[in-house]
């Protein structure tokens, strides 16, 4: 909205746009997913409120490799002083990148493997705060530091009387028959022998473009190491299945034999 009241629009529903913030200088960052499902940020000044002028200011992951990380899914950025912060989404667990004003990558911050990360709330200095949580320790806060590059927990943290120090999780994957690969992650006691007779619950979930992230749930891993030796989540989302559905067409979206091969 202008001085004289009046709005202007800035996007359609064709141009992709699923998210936007005004940055600490003086500029809209756009969150894209035209022509690039793993999303794109724009950068816009507020002088030139015309998206044609918009430029990408971080690009979509480079796509099909053997590196995972490779098809990360931007899933939300935040703006501060002297620092760009973006949460991808690599098929569950998340990855926090940092660039500097210009774009240019800073080293990523430090998170527990397998962890996931909701939301960055920019402080002063450039500093950050943010939300980490893993299938076996409770939310707790964490601040990054601009100046060191160092992440330190914060006194805001949950607690639970269940303790998970003899539980370990492990990453693999399986590959479907239209060669996708499909990550399962595995919760096991550390102790877990690997010889095929460990009982173990497995769930499965995927194909509508929402990965399932690494979730503390201590009263029900309680029960799960009261019985059981293993436990495995196996699922298909995120930032493979929304290219997926680009290419395959929605008709044929969630094929059953992806959870059939990760079963296996």
């Amino acid at each position: 909205m202008d001085g004289n009241g009046r709005w202007t629009r800035l996007t359609h529903f064709e141009d992709g746009i699923v998210s936007v913030k005004f940055g600490s200088d003086q500029v809209l960052y756009m969150l894209s997913r035209k022509d690039a499902p793993r999303g794109k940020i724009l950068r816009l000044p507020l002088t030139q409120i015309d998206l044609a002028q918009a430029k990408i200011f971080i690009p979509e992951t480079s796509g099909p490799a053997t590196y995972e990380a490779a098809r990360a899914s931007i899933e939300d950025f935040a703006s501060a002083t002297s620092r760009f912060y973006v949460i991808d989404n690599i098929g569950g667990p998340s990855r926090v990148r940092v660039f500097d004003n210009d774009g240019r990558i800073l080293p990523a911050l430090s998170l527990p493997p397998i962890s996931r990360a909701d939301e960055i709330v920019p402080t002063a200095g450039g500093d950050a705060l943010f939300p980490i949580e893993t299938y076996v320790d409770p939310p707790a806060w964490y601040r990054y530091s601009a100046v060191n590059g160092k992440v330190g927990r914060t006194a805001l943290f949950e607690t639970s009387p269940i303790r998970f120090d003899d539980a370990e999780v492990v990453r693999e994957f399986a590959t479907s028959k239209d060669g996708t690969r499909i990550p399962l992650n595995i919760i096991r006691l550390k102790t877990t022998k690997l010889d095929g007779a460990t009982p173990v619950l497995l769930t499965g979930y995927g194909g509508f473009g929402q990965s399932e992230k690494p979730t503390f749930e201590g009263y029900i891993y309680g029960i799960w190491a009261a019985h059981l030796a293993g436990s495995g989540r196996c699922f298909r989302g995120g930032q493979s299945a929304r290219r997926w559905r680009v290419w395959r067409g929605m008709a044929s979206r969630g094929q059953p034999h992806s959870q059939t091969e990760c079963l296996r």
